[in-house]
């Protein structure tokens, strides 16, 4: 039986199109190149490479369209965190952490009843196993 660890981060007051972009590129991979990766997106050193949602987006060095979306960075680095002490609260060892499943979701506008001000919301679910 694998060990699983979860977590769910809600209303977050990010971009769903840069957050689904960010959650495609380090879905699979271990969590500490996932850390290293965001940090280097909020440090403007690494851009995302930008696959569905490119419309008007500039070229960047080494892939074809590309942003710099630090504030998606900024949360999602925050529910890495909180999966990681999940795991540790397992008894789980958080140098063999791998994300295994990552799902992006937009959530309800907060102000339903004026047209301005109505916000960006989305939901992330985090889940990582331990590999071998």
């Amino acid at each position: 039986m694998t060990m699983k660890a979860t977590a769910k981060m809600i209303n977050m007051p990010v971009s769903t199109k840069h957050t689904v972009e960010i959650a495609r590129q380090i879905r699979g991979k271990s969590l500490k190149k996932s850390i290293t990766y965001l940090g280097e997106v909020i440090e403007k050193k690494k851009s995302v490479p930008m696959k569905r949602y490119n419309k008007d987006t500039a070229h960047k060095r080494g892939i074809s369209a590309g942003r710099y979306p630090h504030n998606a960075a900024k949360e999602i680095l925050k529910g890495l965190t909180g999966v990681i002490n999940n795991a540790l609260q397992k008894g789980m060892n958080p140098e063999k952490l791998v994300l295994s499943k990552i799902d992006v979701g937009q959530a309800v506008s907060q102000n339903r009843r004026s047209k301005r001000n109505t916000g960006k919301m989305t939901h992330m679910y985090i889940e990582v196993t331990e590999s071998d």
